[in-house]
């Protein structure tokens, strides 16, 4: 196996970013062997390592942020992958600097991908709260 950074396309790489967040979640910490277990080599692209690392430096901040706009909900009583998702789209949108509506496309195919029935529209309303 190459320890080349891999080129892969922008889908790709949310999809990876979010296994990564989530096996960070799961542990409780972050492992180095994280980026070779999911991206199968230990050099990842300039955005993804971008993302997981500011997400790592400001993961309370954000759900702090996060947890301001939910309505009637807890942090705690949403489901692991809807705060990846969540977490990865803030993150997204505040380093990028692109438009709200793609980070929330983005994060709606995830959803829709990843997520049980109708909580892409769960994660739409939040992101559309505090996107601004």
């Amino acid at each position: 196996m190459s320890n080349s950074i891999k080129k892969i396309s922008r889908n790709k790489s949310h999809e990876l970013i979010m296994q990564c967040l989530y096996d960070i979640t799961i542990k409780g910490k972050f492992e180095k062997y994280i980026f070779k277990k999911i991206y199968k080599t230990e050099k990842i692209d300039d955005f993804s390592q971008k993302i997981v690392l500011f997400i790592l430096e400001n993961k309370e901040n954000i759900i702090k942020k996060l947890e301001k706009k939910l309505i009637n909900w807890k942090w705690s009583r949403i489901s692991t992958l809807s705060q990846v998702i969540l977490i990865m789209s803030y993150a997204h949108y505040n380093i990028e600097k692109i438009d709200k509506a793609i980070i929330i496309n983005i994060a709606v195919k995830l959803s829709k991908n990843f997520l049980d029935n109708d909580e892409y529209k769960f994660v739409n309303a939040v992101l559309d709260k505090i996107l601004v």
